[in-house]
């Protein structure tokens, strides 16, 4: 669970913003 793109991280998913 990580966050990319400065994203942020929801219940072990992913959410590039």
């Amino acid at each position: 669970m990580r966050n990319t793109s400065g994203g942020l991280q929801l219940h072990g998913t992913t959410y590039s913003l």
